[in-house]
């Protein structure tokens, strides 16, 4: 029987039911925390969960790997991420430049503070064709860019 490699079989169950450890040959990943029946989260790999950074979230394990797998390659495919092709607008807005071949901007991330809670809201890119649409609200900016990346573009 073939079996299929999936990013779930790179999790290990954590010091505590509902949290898995991601790594890979060694190298630690990040975290999956499961909230409720069906949000689970993603996070950095820091040792004190109070530094550990929201990386998003998604309704299943196998999706929360999937994303949390994503953000450990591309992080460490020479230190890209991808909130090096983010421009600022103006302060505390960011544009991502459209990729190769397309004509708009891939998304925009908008950050609002109130009080001590800071987060970021990733939005699509409007066109003439379509509205813009939230993708969702992080609480680090490296966090809304990978969404925004990862959301795929409508022509």
């Amino acid at each position: 029987m073939t079996q299929f490699w999936t990013p779930t079989r790179e999790l290990t169950p954590a010091l505590r039911p509902g949290l898995w450890l991601m790594a890979d040959k060694g190298r630690r990943i990040g975290y999956i925390r499961q909230e409720g029946r069906s949000r689970f989260i993603c996070t950095t790999p820091e040792n004190d969960p109070e530094r550990r950074v929201m990386l998003g979230s998604a309704p299943t394990l196998h999706q929360a790997a999937k994303r949390l797998w994503e953000w450990g390659r591309s992080a460490s495919i020479a230190g890209w991420r991808p909130a090096h092709t983010l421009v600022e607008l103006e302060p505390g807005i960011w544009a991502m430049p459209p990729r190769p071949g397309h004509v708009y901007a891939q998304g925009f991330i908008e950050h609002e503070a109130r009080g001590a809670e800071e987060r970021f809201i990733a939005q699509t890119w409007a066109t003439p064709e379509r509205r813009s649409e939230r993708i969702g609200t992080y609480d680090s900016l490296d966090a809304a860019a990978v969404a925004v990346w990862e959301c795929p573009i409508k022509t």
